[in-house]
């Protein structure tokens, strides 16, 4: 059972001078609406006034309007696929640091694999100098 919404109280002036009135009205609950509500909302309470701009001759005043309905509109979706990227994106750089994290430090590990090379490196030296020397070196007595 959902909770009831909190009043707020809100005073108004009235007719007479210096007279208040306290007026109690629900909160908005934003959580059951949705991204675009109020977006939505606008556009919906837009096409009665267009409708009446044109039935009054104002179709200039409708036109900007509906113009700019279709503005709002194009920068919703536009935002939407920029969420979209962001997300991904976001989604990349958690992946690349957890491969980082699970990887431990890099730099001693490249270290590490820099002094195995040079010690590969080193014994293959040895390795070619010693054949050289074994070749160059008679086996039998002339």
């Amino acid at each position: 059972m959902p909770r009831p919404l909190p009043k707020h109280r809100l005073e108004v002036e009235g007719e007479e001078q210096g007279e208040t009135q306290e007026v109690w009205h629900d909160a908005c609950d934003a959580s059951g609406m949705s991204e675009n509500a109020l977006s939505e909302a606008l556009m919906a309470s837009t096409t009665p006034v267009v409708q009446l701009l044109r039935d009054m001759g104002e179709a200039e005043a409708a036109g900007t309007i509906e113009t700019l309905c279709d503005q709002l509109d194009e920068r919703e979706r536009a935002l939407h696929q920029l969420e979209k990227r962001h997300g991904k994106v976001k989604e990349k750089l958690a992946e690349a640091q957890e491969k980082v994290a699970s990887s431990g430090n890099f730099r001693a590990q490249s270290t590490r694999w820099w002094w195995k090379g040079q010690r590969l490196q080193r014994q293959l030296q040895h390795e070619r100098q010693a054949r050289q020397w074994h070749e160059r070196k008679p086996r039998h007595p002339p």
